[in-house]
């Protein structure tokens, strides 16, 4: 169900990638990342965050301006 989701998501206007693809790192710290960065989604504004994270509760979403929206409701 949660693959199906994140599938959707990605074709969600505003998208951007999911965190885990974001960074770069040593190959030794990837799973490491891989786990921690599991399910946030990177998208262009806090609006965008704010309408998304209502469809899909499942999700954390991160904006390229730093703002942070986690599953359980939490903005920081």
């Amino acid at each position: 169900v949660i693959k199906r989701k994140a599938k959707k998501l990605e074709q969600e206007a505003g998208f951007v990638s999911w965190a885990n693809n974001c960074i770069q790192t040593k190959s030794k710290w990837k799973p490491f990342f891989e786990k921690i960065l599991n399910n946030i989604c990177v998208v262009d504004d806090l609006e965008k965050a704010f309408n998304l994270s209502s469809k899909y509760g499942r999700f954390s979403f991160a904006t390229l301006n730093g703002d942070f929206i986690s599953k359980d409701g939490v903005i920081e």
